[in-house]
């Protein structure tokens, strides 16, 4: 091997060849910048002190002499093991004045110093996820003028200084997920309130939320407050949020919502309260919330839906409320949102559906309607939904199907899901133009003796093997003729996803 292609090559035992013996590695950091380089990575260290580096260079990058020490990179970076980098020696980021990303993540790191980064003021992005830190203290970001990502996840911070951001003048992407945080005021975020565009703080502890927390985030876009312990939202929580497109509080203890908490917001197009402990959505929730494209309320206990809940949102695009305590669907309720594409009422308690509730969703893809108590299909029920692809029934209490019902679904590919119901008794002809399904669940139903070979010959597409508990796909149905084929399962990806996974069929390896 040439000399010129074994500096190019990482070396990966611990051994190091003959060349490597004969090259004299310096053991202190170089004087002055990374050649063509800005970024330093602190990943997979054992440094305490810089006296304890070792490292090999090899221009344009400096690359690993084992798996114990810095690395240095202008292009690239490797992880390691776990490492121990309690403190940044200060004279370490000294001699990179123009240092723009830094990262020191799993290295056990437990405190950041006052004025720390006082040397590196071009520092764009810094990471420090994954450590022990648990206070971020008065002036830690004081003179990073130019700092826009700060990355501070995984760790166990509990307290926050209230003038931590004093000199981030220019912080416009802040995640602080997964910590231990019990408190977050208004007072933390004057001096980002011009430059904050996302802020993540999930899976922390906060329980209750100041009410001028964002008030003038003058583009704030999205905010994620996920799997806390906040019970109440305070009245005009968002008030002079001008650009706020997405909220996220799934997760947490929320009981009321309280319709003014984005009073004047008109730009939200996603909220999440998914996982709280919602009885109610307020009826006037939406109102003059004209952008609104994807609501999620699963898994909370609500009951009932206003029936013009959702009237003012005529770019409604995609709802999901399965897991909560519904028990019918009304004529009305979807009558102003032509754009709905994917519905999701899965294990509520409904029984009963107007055959007109679907009549205005022409454009509806994928609609599931699973492990409810619903008896009846009555005739119309899927009226105009000439875009409908999967039909998900399984796990009700099915009996009865009008023969017309399937009728919208004529020559088209649709996945249909009827496992586990009671239907017993049916005209054959309600199957009878759904000869290009992509996939049919009819397992662990009373009637599944009817269907005989003859019956079959209707699909010439995927279909359930229809008397034995699990899926088998067939690409034609002369596959299905063959002997050889009967038992075969059939993985077929095309046919069927993951999603479909969830909702009942199964892939089979």
């Amino acid at each position: 091997m040439s000399t010129e292609e074994n500096d190019q090559t990482v070396e990966t035992d611990n051994q190091p060849n003959e060349e490597s013996q004969e090259k004299q590695w310096p053991t202190r950091l170089p004087n002055g910048e990374l050649p063509d380089g800005y970024y330093i990575e602190l990943e997979g260290t054992k440094i305490s002190s810089e006296d304890e580096i070792e490292y090999n260079i090899n221009v344009p990058y400096c690359e690993r002499k084992d798996e114990n020490i810095l690395l240095l990179s202008s292009t690239r970076t490797y992880g390691y093991k776990p490492s121990i980098v309690k403190m940044i020696p200060h004279s370490i980021l000294s001699r990179y004045k123009n240092l723009k990303w830094l990262e020191l993540v799993h290295v056990q790191l437990e405190k950041l110093t006052e004025n720390m980064f006082e040397c590196v003021p071009n520092l764009t992005q810094i990471e420090l996820s994954y450590n022990k830190l648990q206070k971020l203290q008065k002036g830690v970001f004081r003179n990073c003028p130019k700092l826009d990502h700060l990355w501070i996840s995984n760790n166990e911070i509990s307290e926050i200084d209230e003038d931590v951001f004093i000199g981030c003048e220019n912080l416009y992407w802040l995640i602080l997920n997964h910590n231990k945080i019990t408190r977050i005021t208004s007072k933390h975020f004057e001096p980002v309130r011009k430059s904050l565009y996302f802020f993540y703080i999930t899976d922390n502890l906060i329980s209750e939320l100041d009410s001028n927390l964002f008030h003038h985030m003058e583009i704030l876009n999205e905010v994620r407050m996920s799997n806390n312990q906040i019970k109440n939202l305070p009245k005009n929580f968002f008030v002079n949020a001008p650009n706020l497109y997405s909220i996220d509080l799934d997760g947490n203890l929320i009981e009321v919502i309280d319709p003014e908490f984005y009073n004047g917001q008109t730009k939200i197009s996603a909220i999440d309260f998914s996982k709280n402990k919602i009885r109610e959505i307020p009826s006037e929730l939406f109102k003059q919330q004209t952008n609104i494209s994807h609501i999620d309320f699963s898994y909370n206990l609500i009951e009932h839906l206003d029936p013009q809940i959702f009237s003012c949102l005529p770019s409604l695009s995609q709802v999901n409320l399965k897991f909560n305590q519904l028990t019918e669907i009304d004529e009305n309720l979807f009558k102003n949102n032509p754009k709905i594409w994917k519905l999701n009422f899965r294990g509520n308690k409904i029984k009963k559906i107007h055959p007109k509730a679907f009549e205005n969703l022409s454009e509806l893809y994928s609609l599931s309607l699973g492990d409810n108590c619903i008896e009846e299909l009555p005739q119309g029920l899927f009226r105009n939904m000439k875009s409908l692809m999967n039909l998900f029934l399984e796990n009700n209490n099915i009996n009865k199907i009008h023969p017309e019902v399937f009728m919208p679904f004529k020559d088209k590919g649709i996945y249909l899901n009827l496992n586990n119901n009671k239907i017993e008794i049916f005209e054959k002809e309600t199957f009878q133009n759904l000869n290009k399904m992509r996939a049919f669940g009819f397992r662990n139903n009373p009637g599944s003796e009817m269907i005989d070979e003859q019956f079959v010959k209707i699909f010439n597409c995927g279909i359930q093997f229809l008397k034995f508990n699990y899926f088998t796909i067939f690409d034609r149905f002369d596959e299905y003729l063959s002997q050889e084929l009967i038992n075969k399962k059939v993985k077929n990806e095309d046919i069927l996803s993951e999603d479909d996974e969830e909702y009942g069929f199964e892939i089979l390896d």
